[in-house]
């Protein structure tokens, strides 16, 4: 079965697990169909693609700590690249804490 026309714009992509140097999206892909991802970095206009394909999923890495990011989404079938999701913005976290280093214990005392 064909399509004669793309299809309708999806659903914007949902932030599954943010850190402070990854983010990882996912979407609802009930029809199978391969499907673009594209971003833009704050204080950038311009989307850029970044993914193109059937799984639902993509983690985006090399990312600015505590930055945001937007991102859209469209939908290709045999027609055609359908119009763009609503654009969202997530943020990557903050890193963790240092691993402490130099650590000794001084005294010990039946209390401690």
């Amino acid at each position: 079965y064909e399509s004669i026309y793309p299809p309708p714009p999806p659903p914007p992509p949902e932030l599954v697990k943010p850190t402070h140097n990854t983010l990882k999206l996912k979407w609802d892909n009930p029809a199978k169909l391969e499907h673009v991802l594209q971003m833009t970095s704050s204080g950038n206009e311009k989307f850029q693609t970044i993914y193109s394909g059937l799984p639902a999923f993509y983690r985006v890495g090399r990312l600015q700590v505590d930055s945001g990011y937007t991102f859209r989404l469209a939908a290709v079938n045999e027609s055609g690249q359908g119009g763009w999701s609503k654009a969202v913005t997530y943020s990557t976290t903050q890193p963790p804490p240092p691993t402490p280093t130099g650590l000794q214990c001084l005294d010990i005392t039946s209390n401690s």
